[in-house]
């Protein structure tokens, strides 16, 4: 028997989405959008979600930030929109040491022993195009004039961000892609036009709150009107506590900060 799923679409960004579903056999039969390559977007979208949820029955938190491996260690970028994680994973990207895991959607998982492990979820990387200017020489030797295969980027509304796939952006840096890694540090950036550069050790303390600021709530939001079907579970605070014994750093930066702060990672001063 399928059941007819018809989501409330909140922006005028995003066509409209039409479903036929059938919980039995966890079926879902996409209707709308009539455009083929939004199809594969939103089917792209789905399954991702429904991995997440699924994975929420083990020792595992979605965060709101990115991951690129540099010189062997796994570095995390975790904070809100805006505070400079993409800029950071930039700047480290045009470092040939570096490979990309993810950017803006990522787990960071804990196996039977106790292993720290962060990976991507299949998800375009959006860049500002000012970001892109903004960082001036660091960039400039990088083509991002292309046509990417992202169908929003034919979205005139959404004319003021580049997306790309991520072997678009492997492509654009001539790096690796990694779907996983193991955790050595987590950086939480906040961008401050007026401020000058400098980075602060956290205490466990500081850790865990920074850590719960930055957990990804809309782990299922393109899954929502079929998640009562699918059980989920999260033991959260043991998860945070074990992750908690990464080496954490806060860093304070803008723009005009970017060599600082990558000249900082080829130091190793966050060893």
């Amino acid at each position: 028997m399928m059941c007819l799923i018809e989501p409330f679409i909140d922006n005028n960004l995003e066509p409209p989405r039409k479903y036929y579903f059938n919980a039995n056999k966890k079926v879902i039969y996409i209707d709308k959008p009539d455009d083929y390559y939004m199809k594969i977007q939103i089917a792209i979208r789905l399954s991702r979600d429904i991995m997440k949820h699924l994975c929420l029955r083990k020792y595992n938190v979605n965060l709101h930030g990115g991951m690129v491996t540099y010189k062997g260690k796994g570095i995390c970028f975790l904070g809100p929109k805006k505070a400079g994680k993409t800029s950071l994973l930039l700047s480290l990207l045009s470092e040939k040491e570096t490979t990309f895991v993810s950017n803006d959607d990522m787990s960071i998982s804990i196996d039977p022993d106790d292993n720290i492990e962060g990976y991507g979820w299949p998800r375009a990387v959006s860049i500002r195009k000012d970001s892109i200017i903004s960082m001036g020489d660091m960039l400039k030797k990088y083509d991002f004039c292309f046509n990417s295969y992202h169908p929003y980027n034919s979205i005139d509304k959404r004319n003021s961000s580049l997306v790309l796939y991520p072997i678009e952006l492997a492509n654009i840096f001539e790096c690796s892609i990694l779907p996983k890694s193991k955790v050595d540090i987590i950086v939480f950036p906040k961008f401050d036009n007026d401020c000058i550069f400098e980075y602060k050790e956290l205490s466990y303390q500081e850790k865990v709150v920074n850590l719960k600021r930055n957990i990804n709530v809309e782990v299922d939001r393109y899954f929502v009107d079929f998640k009562g079907y699918f059980e989920g579970k999260n033991e959260l605070d043991i998860c945070l506590s074990k992750i908690a014994r990464i080496k954490m750093f806060s860093i304070t930066q803008n723009i005009q900060h970017m060599d600082y702060v990558r000249d900082w990672f080829r130091r190793g001063g966050y060893v």
